[in-house]
């Protein structure tokens, strides 16, 4: 088991890779063991598992080198190659080292592989993801919007980190509620970069991806994302966290549901969106700017996103410093509560490898993907 830290590895006395103990100490939630066995990375106790998606299960852990809790997210080898995606945790990677040191991005600790499992340990966000702080605002008694002055811290950071991110020639492409962490002190951090994507100053990058309630026009019609699909994204993100509602609707159960029939829900509501009596003036206008069809348009719009009315009294240069207090602090009872996850989702489905004769078929590739991870 070789563990490699990243640069900024609070651990970590060196850049080389390191051995370490390839046990876990025994979790404190039923239904763990399995995970833990699988696991057998580094110096960590398990917790409990918070997410567990299509490839990756991402567990609480207790990393004792640094005393911290951290979030082990572990991905399937075998679901990486059956799907023809074995980079894509590598270009995670890459970007992730890329983008750091940032306030808002989510920090990589350090890496490490076993037979069956890539690993990353990442920075925790104990106040969940912004898709449970609309789901609680929904079941409370103050209605399901977010306040203006909350999405206005929210999307302040996002503006920075999209700032950021282009900045450094990537494209993020899947910027929802779902990839957007609060910290303990309720600041958002950008994680989930698995579709991230370095394209220069000016590129395009092609390949389908994303997630198609908050993919830009350009995205649906095949041509590929620029940075401007980012911007696309913010716009519905604002719009639905001021109105509980996507600005294109469409229902998920439709049978016809297609890019083109997201598509024709965009043509068919461009103009009328921007009435929902929920959005301000202000808040109309930087949401408009952001959801312009045009490419162009949208990101002369993005330049000037700063000096949007939307922003008007937000100090740009200030927010990096973390000095302001949130409108939202999660209510923690300690560094490991996970009160604020939700585990609706909590499926095990099998343990996700496949079978043998699958990754000796293909274990050139296997290995090479993977080698220097």
């Amino acid at each position: 088991m070789t563990r490699r830290p990243s640069v900024d590895d609070p651990t970590s006395t060196s850049a080389d890779a390191f051995t370490t103990p390839a046990s876990l100490a025994s979790p404190a939630d039923s239904g763990m063991e399995d995970v833990a066995e699988a696991m057998g990375v580094g110096d960590t106790s398990a917790v409990r598992t918070i997410n567990r998606g299509a490839f990756s299960t991402v567990t609480l852990v207790l990393d004792r080198m640094s005393g911290r809790y951290c979030a082990l997210k572990a991905t399937r080898k075998a679901d990486l190659l059956r799907t023809g995606a074995a980079l894509s945790v590598v270009r995670e990677k890459q970007a992730l080292l890329a983008l750091q040191p940032h306030p808002f991005v989510v920090q990589l600790f350090w890496t490490a592989q076993d037979a069956n499992h890539l690993y990353m340990l990442l920075q925790l966000g104990l106040g969940g993801d912004l898709r449970g702080v609309l789901l609680r605002r929904r079941q409370s008694s103050y209605g399901p919007a977010l306040a203006g002055e909350q999405v206005r811290f929210y999307a302040s950071v996002l503006v920075l980190v999209l700032e950021h991110l282009h900045g450094k020639g990537f494209v993020y492409r899947d910027l929802k509620p779902d990839n957007v962490l609060l910290d303990e002190r309720g600041y958002p951090l950008l994680c989930d970069f698995g579709t991230a994507v370095h394209v220069g100053s000016s590129g395009r990058a092609l390949t389908i991806t994303g997630t198609w309630e908050y993919a830009a026009p350009e995205q649906l019609e095949g041509r590929g994302a620029t940075m401007a699909a980012d911007w696309w994204a913010l716009g519905v993100l604002c719009f639905e966290c001021l109105t509980d509602g996507l600005p294109f609707p469409f229902a998920e159960d439709d049978a016809t549901q297609s890019p083109a029939h997201v598509l024709e829900c965009i043509a068919r509501r461009v103009h009328t969106y921007k009435m929902a009596e929920q959005l301000s003036a202000a808040a109309a206008d930087f949401v408009g700017g952001m959801l312009q069809t045009d490419e162009r348009r949208r990101w002369e719009a993005a330049l000037g996103a700063r000096s949007a009315a939307f922003f008007a009294g937000v100090p740009w240069d200030a927010v990096p410093s973390r000095t302001a207090t949130a409108p939202y602090v999660p209510d923690l009872r300690g560094p490991a509560d996970t009160s604020n996850f939700s585990y609706a989702d909590l499926r095990t489905d099998g343990d996700g490898d496949g079978d043998g004769e699958d990754l000796e078929d293909r274990g050139a590739r296997h290995h090479a993907a993977w080698e220097a991870f």
